[in-house]
C-alpha cells in the first residue's frame, strides 16, 4: 500500500472535521480519502467512456386514472 502526505486548505479542512464530527462512527481520515479518491477515478472512467449524466429528468405524462394495479403481476400484457 502506498503512503502519501496530503495538505488541505482551511476551507477543506473545516469541512472534513464538520463531516466527521457528524457521524456517530466516524471513518478514519485515510480510508475517507482512498473513498474519495477511488470514486473519483470510477467517475473518470465513466467520462473517458463517453458517459454524460441526464442533464434534466424523465418526465412521464401519468394520471392517477391512467394506471394499471396489476401491472408487476401481469407485466407480459402490458409489453
Amino acid at each position: 500500500m502506498k503512503r502519501a502526505s496530503i495538505t488541505f486548505s482551511d476551507d477543506l479542512e473545516t469541512k472534513l472535521e464538520s463531516y466527521l464530527k457528524a457521524q456517530p462512527t466516524p471513518p478514519s481520515l485515510a480510508s475517507l480519502v482512498q473513498v474519495a479518491v477511488e470514486e473519483f477515478l470510477d467517475k473518470q472512467a465513466f467520462i473517458m467512456r463517453g458517459y454524460k449524466q441526464a442533464t434534466a429528468e424523465l418526465d412521464l405524462p401519468v394520471s392517477d386514472t391512467e394506471v394499471e394495479t396489476d401491472v408487476s403481476l401481469n407485466h407480459n400484457q402490458y409489453l
